[in-house]
C-alpha cells in the first residue's frame, strides 16, 4: 500500500508542479504575441508623386503649392456624398462625418501647401479595427479642388473604371460638385463617378505660393500682385503664419511672403 501511494505521489506531484508553472507563466504580465501592440493612427495624409502619364491621360494641370483656408476644405468635404447600389441606387449619404472632417481637413490643407506641380495629397481613414475605410487623393487643378476616391466603406474602386453596369458605389453630384469626364469615343464623354471637382473652389493666382525672389531682384509687371482688400490680407497672413508655425516654410520665405502680402495692400 505504501509503495502504491509513493508511486502515485511520484507521478502526481511532478504533474501538479508542471501545471502550476505553466499557469503562472500564462498569467504573468508581458508583451503579446508578435511584440508590443501598435497604436492605430486613424487619420493620415501625405504627398506622393502624380505621374506625368496619368496627368496627361486625364488632362490634369496642377496649381500647387497652394494656400487654402481649412474652412473651405471642410465645406467641400461636407458637400461630398455617395450612394451604394444593389438593384437601385441608395439615398445619398455623407462621405465624411464631422469628426473625420475635423481631423482630416488640416492634414490635407498642409499637404496641398507643400505639394508641387507634380504631386498630389493622398489621404485615408482607418476604422476601429485598423482597416482602411476611406481612401483617396486631393489636388488643386486649374478647374478647382479635385477629390478622387478609391475606397469607401472598405469597398475598392479604380479611378476611371468605366463599368457598363456602374460601380458598387459612386460619389453623388451635388450642386457645387461636378464629375470629371473622360472622352471614350470621338463624340462621347464618360463621367468618372469616383472623381469630382468642387466648382465653388477655384484656384486664385495670388494665393499660389511662389519661391521668394532674392533681395533686390526686379519683378516684372506680370509678377506684381494685384491690390488686396483688408480681409484678404488678414486671411493670407493668418494662413502664412500657420504654415510657419507648422515648420512648412522657413523664416526667410515667411518674411519674404509677408512683405509681399503687406505691399499688395
Amino acid at each position: 500500500m505504501r509503495r502504491l501511494t509513493r508511486f502515485h505521489s511520484n507521478i502526481f506531484l511532478p504533474l501538479l508542479f508542471a501545471w502550476t508553472l505553466a499557469a503562472g507563466f500564462l498569467l504573468l504580465p508581458g508583451p503579446c504575441f508578435g511584440g508590443k501592440d501598435k497604436q492605430i493612427v486613424p487619420y493620415e495624409a501625405r504627398v506622393v508623386p502624380f505621374s506625368r502619364e496619368e496627368r496627361e491621360k486625364y488632362g490634369v494641370k496642377l496649381r500647387q503649392p497652394y494656400i487654402m483656408d481649412v474652412r473651405s476644405i471642410q465645406e467641400s468635404m461636407r458637400s461630398l456624398t455617395y450612394q451604394t447600389k444593389s438593384f437601385f441606387w441608395s439615398e445619398a449619404r455623407p462621405v465624411f462625418d464631422s469628426e473625420q472632417i475635423r481631423n482630416l481637413s488640416p492634414l490635407i490643407q498642409k499637404q496641398l501647401s507643400i505639394a508641387d506641380d507634380s504631386q498630389k495629397a493622398i489621404f485615408r481613414y482607418l476604422d476601429d479595427t485598423g482597416k482602411p475605410a476611406i481612401q483617396g487623393d486631393a489636388f488643386i487643378g486649374k478647374n478647382g479642388l479635385n477629390w478622387r476616391f478609391i475606397l469607401l466603406n472598405g469597398i475598392k474602386r479604380k479611378v476611371g473604371d468605366f463599368n457598363v453596369f456602374g460601380g458598387s458605389w459612386k460619389i453623388s453630384g451635388a450642386q457645387n460638385l461636378k464629375y470629371k469626364t473622360k472622352k471614350v469615343f470621338f463624340f462621347f464623354n464618360k463621367k468618372i463617378t469616383n472623381w469630382v471637382v468642387g466648382k465653388n473652389i477655384r484656384p486664385v493666382s495670388r494665393l499660389a505660393i511662389k519661391p521668394a525672389l532674392p533681395p533686390g531682384s526686379p519683378a516684372s509687371d506680370n509678377d506684381k500682385a494685384p491690390s488686396l482688400s483688408s480681409d484678404e490680407v488678414e486671411k493670407k497672413l493668418q494662413v502664412l503664419k500657420e504654415l510657419k508655425d507648422e515648420n512648412l516654410i522657413d523664416d526667410k520665405d515667411y518674411e519674404a511672403k509677408r512683405r509681399e502680402i503687406l505691399n499688395s495692400f
